[in-house]
This record gives structure tokens, sequence and C-alpha cells, in this order.
């Protein structure tokens, strides 16, 4: 079956298996009370095979359908899942390494919206449809058993929708004002703590402490009051299940003048009509979370700003990674420069500067372009300072630059990084957050080594390192990176150059022809 196809039947089975569950304890009760009642007359004659038969297909029913359900939703939300997985890639890969959709927070962020949208199929459309099925099935049963009360179910389904959606718009214009009266606690904190000094002095500082704790204190438990929103929207439909089923029994008996089985048919009917209707409120909120959830996939990265693309002319040339050309734009501390730098398999290309200088932005550009000239190929990567770390096993952020290494490779390398004391089956945290500053370097470098690119790109690799650690992490680097060319940007060259030696060449960003600064290093240039 099509994807299409799969959907509707899934849709259809999770409708069954409602009308299965409803239908069964309908039916029980009629069973159980006619059954009762005819055995309190001598005479009576009552055939239990047919109201047993339909309590067997009810149960039988409502198991097969519940299976079918499973199966069929779970395998189209699954599907649903991957296609917004890859439409979020693909939209991600078009919008280029500029649209900043390199941020790992941002990766976890829209591959949770994507499952959202995809598992709407299952959190959002089946339980809706369901009770509206069920209640339209229940309705139009009770009004060949007994009219009026059939108005009462009708009328129960449609004002229990209307219900679940007023309280679901209110608990989002809640959750709204909730976050503006955020930011207003927020700034007038700051505002308190800036002007901490002047109150004191004037004697106010008491009397406004109190005030922005009263404040905090009702922000507090306005949040409470929207957390318990979903439970008081489910017991506003509870007691609205509660009070339509007491009347349509009661309408049953006085004027619709059902026998007392049907009666209690019934009853429970809309017992079961009322616990279908109490997932409605989480189903409506989830659809306002999936719609958000889907906005903000269609928004990333169109609203990122288009930052001028550096002028850039490199190309990956056999043995030899040549930067012919890169235009350094001016900036506070230095003029425009325009620099060259080329650099051979086993040599590093060493980019210096102080903070600001452009050393990122150099990376990004050469990478976007090599990648462009090899797409697909895995010649080109680029470790970033803030290179993202999955929550798992320090094994299985590793393998995602190998995903066949052993662990006895692992091992080695981790060691030669300087990392003999953490277990490879180390949780991390999220984001890294388990290891030290150094540690998560360390670990950044071992994945872009593992993954073996023609020319691998590591933006301050001697982060948060000491004088040996560093020794350490650039010696490993060079040992492991003999096939290939390297290019580091660093603060400081010295560590570098003290390690590979004639292999480095430097590239400086320090100034331009405003500051009249050189570029130091075998074929290098800069033409002002």
């Amino acid at each position: 079956m099509n994807a299409r196809t799969v959907t509707r039947a899934g849709l259809v089975a999770a409708a069954a298996t409602e009308l299965c569950s409803v239908g069964l304890l309908a039916a029980s009760g009629w069973f159980i009370t006619a059954s009762a009642i005819a055995g309190l007359s001598v005479a009576s004659t009552f055939s239990y095979i047919l109201p047993s038969a339909w309590v067997r297909a009810f149960a039988t029913g409502r198991i097969a359908f519940q299976y079918g359900q499973r199966m069929l939703l779970h395998r189209s939300a699954l599907s649903e899942v991957s296609a917004a997985r890859d439409a979020y890639f693909t939209r991600v890969a078009a919008n280029g390494a500029t649209a900043g959709q390199r941020d790992g927070a941002l990766l976890d962020r829209a591959v949770h919206d994507a499952d959202a949208v995809g598992m709407r199929l299952i959190t959002v459309r089946a339980p809706l449809l369901s009770f509206v099925v069920a209640v339209i099935a229940g309705g139009c049963f009770t009004l060949v058993l007994a009219p009026v009360a059939a108005v009462c179910v009708l009328a129960f389904g449609a004002v229990a929708l209307v219900l679940a959606r007023r309280l679901e718009r209110r608990r989002a214009l809640d959750e709204a004002a909730g976050d503006l009266r955020r930011s207003r606690e927020r700034s007038a904190l700051i505002e308190l703590q800036t002007a901490w000094p002047e109150l004191v002095s004037l004697g106010a500082a008491p009397g406004l402490l109190r005030t922005e704790l009263a404040a905090l204190d009702g922000y507090t438990a306005a949040r409470r009051r929207r957390a318990d929103g979903p439970a008081r929207a489910a017991l506003a439909v509870s007691a609205l299940g509660v009070a339509a089923t007491a009347l349509a029994t009661a309408v049953s008996v006085l004027v619709d003048q059902v026998s007392p089985p049907d009666t209690i048919l019934v009853l429970l009917m809309m017992v079961g009509l009322s616990t279908s209707a109490l997932v409605v409120p989480t189903a409506l909120m989830q659809r306002r979370l999936t719609a958000e959830a889907e906005h903000r996939l269609e928004e990333i990265g169109r609203d990122a700003p288009d930052r001028p693309r550096p002028g850039l002319v490199a190309r990956l040339d056999g043995d030899r990674l040549d930067l012919a050309r890169y235009e350094l734009p001016a900036t506070v501390t230095h003029g425009a420069a325009t620099l060259a730098a080329h650099a051979a398999r086993s040599e590093a290309l060493v980019v210096t500067g102080p903070s600001g200088c452009g050393k990122t932005t150099l990376l990004d550009a050469l990478s976007a372009e090599l990648e462009t000239q090899r797409p697909g190929q895995g010649a080109v990567l680029e470790v970033p300072v803030d290179d993202y770390l999955f929550t798992g096993t320090v094994a299985e952020n590793l393998r995602l630059g190998d995903p066949e290494a052993s662990d006895r490779t692992l091992r080695t390398l981790l060691d030669d990084l300087g990392l003999r004391t953490v277990p490879l089956a180390t949780p991390i945290g999220v984001g890294g957050r388990a290891l030290s500053g150094g540690e998560q370097t360390r670990l950044r470098i071992a994945r872009g080594l593992l993954a073996a690119p023609e020319v691998l790109l590591i933006d301050e690799p001697l982060a948060g390192l000491d004088q040996d650690s560093r020794t350490r992490v650039l010696t490993a680097v060079r040992a492991r990176s003999q096939d290939r060319v390297v290019v580091l940007a660093v603060h400081d060259a010295a560590p570098v150059v003290e390690v590979y030696g004639a292999a480095a060449r430097t590239l400086s960003l320090a100034g331009g022809a405003g500051a009249g600064a050189a570029v130091a290093g075998a074929g290098m240039q800069v033409r002002p």
C-alpha cells in the first residue's frame, strides 16, 4: 500500500477501535441487565446466543482493530517523520553554511519539531477522528432506540469539542501573556540590580524589593496554573460528560420510556463517550504545538541575515590546497587586504590573529568553497569551536566520525589526545556537559580525525588546554594527518610551529593595509 492508503487504513482502524470499545461497554451492560431481568421471571424466555455473540464480536474487533491501528499509524507516522526530517535537511543544505544551520542545539530542536510534525497523525488526528466517529455512531444508534436521548448524545459531542477548543485557546493566550510577563519581570530585576546602590542610598530598596518579590510570586503562581491547564481542561470535559450522561439517562427513562436494559445501554454508552472525550483537550493542545513546530521548521534559515560571502578563490589540486585569493574585509582594528596561501598534504596552514579578526569566517568560507568543488565526497570537514556533542556516550559520539571504528581504535586515539582516564562508555550529558571544556575540545578533534577527510579544518583546537595538553593534541593531529591538509585557526601560532616545524605555514589576519601588518610563511602574499 502507498503512504496515503496506509494512513487512511490506520485512521479507519483507530475509529473502529473506539467504536468497538464503546460498543463492548454498552452491549455488556445491556446483556447483563437483560439476563438479570429475565432470570427474575420463571416463565420468561431469553436467548443469550445473539447478545453474547455481539459482546464477543466487539471484544475481538477491538483487539484486531487496535493491532491494525498501531501497526498502520506507526508505519505512517514514521514515514511522516522521515519526510519532515528530509525536508528540513534539504532546506538546510540549500541555504548553505552561512545560514547558521550547523549549530547542534538548533539541530536538536529541529529534529524534535520534525518528530512532532510527523507524529501528529497519532497525537492529533486519530484521537479527534475516533471521538467524532464514536459520537456520530452513538447518536445514530440511540436515535433508533431513544430519539430524545440521541439529541443529548450528539449535543454532548459538539459541546465537548467547543469547550475543549475554547479552553485550549485560553491556554495559548495565557502562555503568551506568561512569556510577556517573564520578559517584563526579567527586565525589572536587571534594572533593580543596576540601580541597587542608588536605591539603598535613598532608602527605597526594601520597598521595591518587596514589590518585586510579590510580582515574582504572582508569576510563579500563574506558571503553576498554566502547567495545570491540561488537567483542568480534562476535568471540565469530564464534568460535562457526567452531566450529559445523567441527562441522557433521565431522558431515556422519562421521555423515551425505554426498557431497563436499553436504559443501561444508553448510560454505559455515554460513559464510554465521556471517557473518549478526555483525550480531546490533549489532542487540541498537541495540534497547536504541532502547528508551531511546523512553522518553526518552515522559518528556519529564512529569517537569517544574508551575510556577504567573503571574496575567496581556493582549490584542492592533487596534494595541494591552494588559497589563491582571500579578500580580508576591513574592521575597526585593521584595514582591508588581499591574502594568499597554500599548503600541501602533511602540512598545516595556521590561521592566526586576535578575536574578531575573521579566522572563523575564513574557515567557513574555505569549507563552503571546497565542499562546492567536492560535493558529498567527504573531502572537507570543519570542526567548529562549538561543534555539537550529542547526548550519549563518548564512543557513540566518536563513531559519528567513523561508524566502523573498533573500541581499540577509539581507545588508542583518546590516549594519544590525553584522555586516558575517560572510558568509552562515559555518558557525556546534554551538549557534553559531563565533560570539562578541554575534554570537549579533544573529543571534537578526535571525531574529526576519525572521519579522515582530505582537508581538515579545526577552529581553536587549543581552547581550554594547558601547555602539555596542547603539545599532545597537536602531536596527535600531525601524526594522524600525514596524508591530508590541516588548517588550524589559533590565536597564537607558536605552539603549532613548535610541533610542525617547517611543515607549518602561517597566515596572519592580525592586520591589513591600514595597520601595515605582514603575512608570515612560505608562499604567502599580502596585496593592500
